[in-house]
């Protein structure tokens, strides 16, 4: 048997006699909330979760967003959504990271695959950070350094570079000097 609670003849709850569990919106018509007994799956937005948890918004503007709150001394909050395909500021079909204390995107990875930090757009002319799913990997700053290395406690290289995988320069430090060689000097 199943269980049912209804205001008129919007249905709000039901309990299936597997274990289903479906609570509705508003006008009682479509399931928001579903847990599946025999799967162990719960479906928000969504009555047939094909994940552990999954969540689904089927608006081109939505957002599908979990928020992480700390209600103790910090008071933080944090999300990590899906935008949807119209969503603007650099969220739309990407994965964002959101600082909603500083209103402000930490992090995206975009529908190309590329890791974006403080930025919303792969591109070298925005300040950020962008590793590119092809490898390359760009630091922008305005006003400042975007590069900073720092080697400590003993002398020796700092960065070194690589071609097919034999090291072919670097450039370290050896009694707080600077110094720039290859393999050959």
């Amino acid at each position: 048997g199943t269980f049912r609670f209804r205001n008129g003849t919007a249905t709000h709850l039901d309990v299936a006699g597997n274990g289903d569990i479906s609570f509705y919106e508003d006008t009682g018509t479509t399931s928001k909330f579903f847990w599946d007994a025999s799967a162990e799956r719960l479906g928000l937005g969504t009555s047939s979760p094909s994940a552990m948890i999954d969540l689904s918004k089927s608006g081109t503007g939505d957002y599908s967003t979990i928020r992480f709150s700390n209600t103790g001394a910090s008071g933080k909050r944090y999300e990590i959504g899906l935008g949807g395909n119209t969503s603007s500021a650099g969220y739309s079909n990407n994965l964002y990271f959101y600082d909603s204390t500083a209103s402000a995107l930490r992090m995206v990875l975009d529908s190309s695959g590329n890791v974006l930090v403080g930025k919303t757009s792969a591109t070298i002319a925005t300040a950020g950070v962008e590793l590119r799913g092809n490898g390359q990997l760009f630091a922008t700053q305005d006003a400042n350094y975007p590069l900073l290395l720092n080697r400590l406690t003993s002398d020796g290289d700092i960065a070194v570079f690589r071609k097919d995988g034999t090291t072919v320069g670097s450039i370290g430090a050896n009694g707080g000097d600077l110094y720039i060689g290859t393999g050959d000097t």
